[in-house]
C-alpha cells in the first residue's frame, strides 16, 4: 500500500466521526442559543407582568421579588386585598 493509497483510507475512515462530531457540535449550540433565547424572553415578559401587577395593585414587596424567598401565611384580609401573582389577578377578573 503506498503512502497515497494510506492517507486515502485514513481520511475515508475520519471522515465519518468528523461529520457526526460537527453535528453534534451544531445541534448542541443550536440548542443551549435556544435556551439562551428562551431564558432572555422569559425574563423579558416576566418584567413586563410584575411591571402591570404593580400598575393594577401597587408594588409588589422586595421579598416577593427574591426567586428563593419563602412563602409566607398571608392574613385573610391580606389574601382578599390583592392576589399573589400575575397570573392570579387574570383568574379574579375571569370570575
Amino acid at each position: 500500500m503506498s503512502a497515497q493509497e494510506w492517507m486515502t483510507a485514513a481520511l475515508w475512515a475520519i471522515t465519518p466521526t468528523a461529520l457526526v462530531g460537527v453535528l453534534f457540535w451544531y445541534t448542541f449550540r443550536s440548542v443551549l442559543r435556544a435556551d439562551r433565547t428562551e431564558r432572555k424572553v422569559r425574563k423579558s415578559v416576566e418584567q413586563q407582568e410584575e411591571a402591570r401587577f404593580a400598575e393594577r395593585y401597587g408594588a409588589l414587596p422586595d421579598s416577593d421579588r427574591q426567586a428563593n424567598a419563602v412563602a409566607r401565611p398571608a392574613s385573610s384580609a391580606d389574601a382578599q386585598a390583592r392576589p399573589k401573582h400575575p397570573s392570579d389577578a387574570d383568574a379574579a377578573t375571569d370570575r
